[in-house]
């Protein structure tokens, strides 16, 4: 006798367990590969954006306002203007700085991404795509995605109510993201002053004649 209520115990248990299971997968979210593009060309057409992520502990800040995005990192500004076809690259340990000419800022200055990457491996259709649904993230309701190729197997996590890029992994490397919207202010993108830094090229060419 007790063996059958054990059994039948049992029994209901697996039930229970099954129909939650079944709840738990109607209740997550399948989106299609355009649903989740669309999804993240929202973060990618804000004006005002302050970014912070760390790829394997390295941190790096990006602030976009207007037409100015500010990327610094290790002692590294890039500073570009999408309007104007400008791009600086200034290492303030070295206090050297590069303008890059007409060319090269004209092609980098074509697209902005917001979404590091992410739109491109998204528009890359020989990448397998696989949504393996909503999860939470940085307490943040977040879209989990897969992208593989016969290379490389990609795992994006994507804040479902803004489109910003959580969390990226590739292998064993390691992005994560936090992002403020309409926080940066004008002084904080503005061109540093360049008066005290010099060209690499005529930096090293006056080490050498000291």
């Amino acid at each position: 006798m007790k063996k059958n209520v054990i059994i039948g115990i049992i029994i209901v248990a697996i039930i229970v367990i099954a129909i939650v299971a079944v709840k738990s997968n109607k209740n997550n979210i399948d989106m299609s590969r355009e649903e989740v593009l669309a999804l993240v060309r929202i973060v990618n057409s804000k004006e005002n954006i302050y970014f912070e992520y760390t790829t394997n502990g390295n941190k790096t800040t990006k602030k976009v306002k207007g037409d100015i995005e500010v990327i610094e990192s290790n002692g590294t500004i890039t500073w570009t203007d999408y309007k104007n076809k400008e791009k600086y690259i200034i290492n303030t340990t070295l206090k050297t700085v590069q303008k890059l000419d007409d060319m090269m800022a004209s092609l980098s200055t074509m697209i902005r991404d917001n979404s590091f990457g992410v739109m491109n491996y998204l528009r890359n259709l020989s990448m397998e795509y696989k949504c393996i649904g909503e999860e939470k993230i940085k307490k943040s309701k977040a879209i989990h995605i897969e992208l593989k190729d016969s290379e490389d197997t990609i795992n994006i996590w994507i804040e479902k109510e803004t489109g910003a890029i959580l969390k990226i992994t590739k292998g064993e490397n390691i992005q994560e993201f936090s992002t403020q919207f309409n926080v940066v202010k004008a002084e904080e993108v503005k061109l540093p002053d360049l008066s005290e830094y010099e060209d690499p090229i005529t930096q090293i060419k006056n080490m050498l004649q000291q």
